[in-house]
């Protein structure tokens, strides 16, 4: 799904800077998806399910 939304960045969470990403958003489960702005402020979040992409661009325009 990452491909679709080009600014997208993709976090292991097998890897430390992975988790600590997690950690500052907050992601307690997975899968876990987190739409920010430039400024890293968070302006949507999916916990624990993968959202539609139809969702994911409604909150990205």
């Amino acid at each position: 799904m990452a491909r679709q939304f080009p600014f997208s960045k993709l976090f292991n969470m097998d890897k430390a800077d992975g988790l600590a990403e997690a950690a500052f958003h907050s992601v307690l489960c997975t899968p876990s998806m987190v739409l920010v702005d430039d400024d890293g402020t968070v302006m949507q979040s999916w916990r624990c399910h993968v959202p539609r992409p139809t969702e994911i661009a409604n909150h990205a325009a």
